[in-house]
């Protein structure tokens, strides 16, 4: 270490004896971690990285669906071994998605309860108890293990376990359907090529070719795989919807059995058929309200052209309303009669009261009538709640989420002028109580005002003390940048010596307890504003010895 900095460390330690060595060390590792620009894309749920992505897995999907029935009908007939070692390639290709799809299924962000989760710790809990599994079967390499062993027939019935991935494919189709502006084309897209994959997978190769109308008819053996393929699919596609001749019954057992699963599986497809059309007629109505708002939505920001950022920002908005809110609460509470109205509130609420301070002590009567008049309210990251400055009427109350001046679950803001403003971290969730709610209620409970008065007091001198800590330390902050500067300026200017830098370094209006009430943040920021400082001093120093 240069003689300078050492004269730097020994002044700092000097002027800025916190608790121990160890308590800085953790503050600086914790300043120099970030993650990555790439891990951050894939903790948001609607980043463009993560739609491509999800993108190439169910291109992945669907190539399994169509290759390993393809090759189970026809490679015996139709499969060369050029061909064979493309789709070995493919199957390679494909099958590294799918394990890298469970990488980033410990890492992929979500939504849970209305908030979006990115701690990887609750995501692989979450992963573990829905997808893991699934997603490890499918990519099993069983075939792999038997690739010098067994013909490709073989092979190709070992992968079947591939196709098991397509009940996953449920949650691309969701967001696509909200990251379009036409999601009813979204749907439609969805149920015919659930057919098609159907209508492909529904066809076998057997081995008493010479008896079933369709190999006698189109003589599949003599024909180019093309051929076969389309004319196999329209078999399967008819029989599926009902549709077939009389002229391609089947005349063995084998063949028998088949065309009643294909029946079986038709009747299936056909009930879905049906099941979708009524659901798009007759959703409930949350989930109806939610398209529609969804779909005009969508077409209101494509028409208006606003930024793709912007867009994501509204959708995920949606998303999490519903999400949190998956019924019509108001409609619900509105049915109920009143004092099962309030045990409802006041169980829905519990946590809620439990941590807040203010309603510590209070007697169940007077709790169940706070409880029904508390409005909820939804806030998005960036969202405004509270400006300085304004008047406040309402009480809010903080149920989950995250904000920029109160940050614990169960602070509340108060009626008061706001001495700060307040703004949404996270999703955040909110219950409001008006002044209006809570007046009627103390008329009831008169022997509460003197408590509330007692709190409103000890909130507000709390407040205080606060802010005037948060300008004392920002005016510390702003004399120590101007000295760090000042001794900076001097070193390029020669004007300073080593010898001296202890002691010009010592006056920098730091006591032991100022930094004691610094931030976690703002030691963080003086840690690394000393260390430019001192780069700089000693590359001005070592280019006054080249001079």
């Amino acid at each position: 270490m240069p003689p300078l900095n050492k004269g730097i460390m020994k002044a700092m330690n000097a002027s800025m004896d916190i608790s121990s060595a160890e308590t800085i060390s953790q503050v600086i590792r914790a300043a120099s971690w970030q993650p990555s620009r790439v891990l951050r894309a894939f903790r948001e749920p609607n980043s463009p990285l993560r739609r491509n992505w999800n993108a190439i897995v169910f291109m992945s999907i669907v190539f399994n669906w169509i290759s390993v029935p393809l090759v189970l009908a026809f490679g015996k007939l139709f499969i060369t071994p050029n061909a064979e070692k493309l789709l070995y390639v493919f199957n390679l290709l494909f099958d590294g998605c799918y394990v890298l799809d469970i990488l980033v299924g410990f890492k992929a962000g979500l939504i849970l309860d209305g908030s979006i989760v990115t701690s990887s710790k609750k995501v692989g809990e979450h992963y573990v108890k829905t997808w893991f599994f699934l997603d490890v079967l499918s990519v099993f390499p069983v075939d792999y293990l038997v690739f010098f062993f067994a013909s490709m027939q073989i092979q190709y019935l070992l992968r079947l376990p591939r196709l098991i991935k397509i009940f996953k494919s449920s949650l691309f189709w969701e967001n696509w359907e909200m990251n379009t502006s036409n999601p009813s084309s979204i749907r439609l897209l969805k149920l015919m090529l659930f057919i098609m994959i159907l209508s492909i997978a529904s066809y076998e190769d057997f081995p008493n070719n010479n008896k079933w109308f369709m190999f006698n008819a189109t003589k599949m053996s003599e024909s180019t795989l093309h051929d076969a393929y389309i004319k196999s699919f329209f078999w399967a596609f008819t029989s599926m919807s009902g549709l077939g001749g009389e002229s391609s019954l089947p005349r063995t057992y084998v063949e028998l059995l088949f065309t009643i699963f294909v029946a079986v599986v038709g009747v299936g497809v056909l009930a879905a058929v049906i099941g979708n059309a009524w659901n798009l007629l007759s959703e409930d109505p949350v989930n109806e309200e939610y398209r529609k708002n969804m779909d005009n939505m969508n077409v209101f920001m494509s028409k208006n052209n606003l930024p793709m950022q912007l867009r994501n920002r509204v959708r995920q908005h949606y998303e999490c309303l519903v999400s949190r809110h998956g019924v019509a609460e108001d409609m619900i509470f509105s049915s109920l009669p009143e004092h099962l109205r309030l045990d409802v509130s006041l169980f829905i609420n519990r946590e809620l009261f439990e941590k807040v301070p203010f309603f510590q002590g209070c007697e169940q009567g007077f709790i169940k009538r706070i409880a029904v008049h508390l409005q909820p309210r939804f806030f998005s990251p960036g969202e405004w709640i509270l400006h300085a400055g304004d008047y406040g009427s309402d009480m809010y109350f903080i149920s989950r989420g995250k904000v920029q001046a109160v940050d614990l679950q169960g602070e509340f803001l108060s009626k008061m002028k706001r001495t700060a403003s307040v703004q949404a971290l996270k999703y955040t969730e909110l219950f409001v109580l008006s002044k209006e709610d809570f007046d009627s209620v103390l008329l009831d409970y008169p022997e509460y005002n003197s408590r509330i008065e007692k709190i409103a007091a000890e909130r507000l001198e709390q407040v205080h003390h606060e802010l005037q800590l948060i300008h004392r330390n920002r005016g510390i902050l702003k004399q120590r940048d101007k000295n760090l500067m000042d001794i900076a300026a001097k070193f390029r200017k020669g004007e300073l010596a080593v010898q001296s830098a202890d002691k010009d370094l010592l006056p920098l209006g730091l006591s032991k307890q100022s930094i004691q009430q610094m931030s976690k943040r703002e030691l963080i920021e003086l840690n690394a504003k000393v260390c430019s400082v001192s780069q700089i001093i000693a590359e001005s120093l070592q280019n006054c010895k080249i001079n």
